[in-house]
């Protein structure tokens, strides 16, 4: 019963770790810019590596309105090009 009271308290510590280093911030970077009929916006995610990476972008593709997605790990932003809403 203790090593599975053991085990549960690990699992949920990862589960918040892992969270909070793929966390978006609701702080803007930038000034959106405007061209055309998309938009561009920085946002700030947390991540450190290639996986993270993937996960970034790859949350994003195939949602209906985003053109593109560019998570950056040296700025801990992701460039987002999206519809005009």
């Amino acid at each position: 019963m203790k090593q599975n009271a053991i085990q549960l308290t690990m699992v949920i510590a990862l589960i918040f770790s892992s969270t909070e280093i793929f966390a978006a911030n609701a702080n803007v970077k930038s000034s959106p810019i405007i061209q055309n009929d998309s938009t561009i916006q920085n946002y700030k995610v947390y991540g450190n590596c290639g996986m993270c990476k993937r996960t970034i972008e790859g949350s994003l593709t195939g949602v209906e309105g985003i053109n593109s997605a560019d998570w950056r790990s040296e700025s801990k932003l992701v460039i987002v090009n999206f519809d005009k809403p």
